[in-house]
């Protein structure tokens, strides 16, 4: 990991300042820098840290020292759309150093303008859990473990809907919709993902929780005039969890709801789910962020 050089460009986006002044900064440093035959300059990642010391500033990297390197290299992995390395990199942070550092970089690689959340949580955050789960079938991590890893990538999904969320506060024409996890389902972040998603585009997003009961949804959807109601399923639910939740909710309605219902989980849990009768403004499934953020945006 010594070997990281960075160009002009990247330099600049990790000091946070305009390429035109990095190339300043790199050329009054010096220390490190090289050409290439191009006449590019290059410098080693080592060096563009103390640099960024030397102008009393941080960068995104500073939060992981020692592992900056390691750092860099999972959001550059991530971007140049190359084997991740998010994955085994959380896990060594979880089993060996201060797993406070998962959470860190998820988030600033959801906060990455080449990147999207979505495709982060389908992608490396999917893998990174599996792993955690077959961690815990081989015994390399407890239970406590898992449970601390799981609330720390909530809390950082919550953490970046919510910064998302203070640009749609002063609208008042910005689209509602609920979200929650079906009954039965203890897993959130699938749903928090979503709510997630919904205020990055724009929406206003009210969570109701884990195991929510499907009358509690309905009168939820009722109260916010939501347009869109989205229901998760977790990974041991299959279609029957679905078709009560359908036929509990058509129950409570007393005429055409006007409202979408989104249905997210396990393909056989959710694809083909059909209401019995034709109450609904509309039923989608998706078995992925990406693909309901394309829903969302069409």
């Amino acid at each position: 990991m010594n070997d990281i050089t960075l160009s002009t460009a990247e330099a600049a986006d990790l000091l946070g300042v305009h390429p035109s002044t990095a190339k300043r900064w790199l050329d009054d440093f010096g220390r490190g820098v090289e050409r290439t035959d191009g006449g590019h300059r290059r410098i080693p990642l080592t060096d563009l840290l103390v640099l960024a010391e030397t102008r009393g500033g941080s960068t995104v990297l500073t939060p992981f020292r020692p592992f900056e390197a390691h750092a860099w290299a999972a959001i550059r992995d991530e971007e140049e759309g190359t084997a991740s390395s998010f994955a085994p990199l959380a896990l060594g942070w979880l089993l060996y150093s201060d797993p406070r550092r998962i959470g860190l970089l998820f988030e600033v690689l959801a906060r990455r303008e080449r990147l999207s959340l979505e495709a982060l949580v389908d992608g490396p955050l999917t893998t990174f859990m599996h792993a955690i789960g077959d961690a815990w079938r081989d015994g390399r991590i407890r239970i406590a473990d898992e449970h601390l890893v799981t609330q720390m990538m909530a809390d950082t999904l919550v953490r970046l809907g919510a910064d998302w969320s203070r640009a749609v506060a002063t609208r008042a024409d910005a689209p509602v919709a609920i979200v929650a996890c079906a009954e039965g389902n203890q897993h959130e972040l699938g749903a928090l993902a979503v709510r997630a998603s919904l205020e990055r585009h724009g929406w206003r997003a009210w969570y109701l929780g884990a195991n929510v009961p499907m009358a509690e949804v309905i009168s939820a959807q009722r109260s916010q005039d939501a347009s869109v109601v989205c229901l998760s399923f977790g990974a041991s639910q299959d279609a029957p969890d679905v078709h009560r939740c359908l036929e509990i909710a058509e129950r409570y309605l007393d005429g055409p709801a006007p409202f979408t219902l989104v249905l997210g989980g396990p393909e056989r849990a959710v694809a083909g789910a059909t209401p019995r009768t034709r109450r609904f403004g509309g039923l989608q499934s998706f078995e992925s962020t990406q693909s309901f953020a394309t829903w969302l945006k069409s």
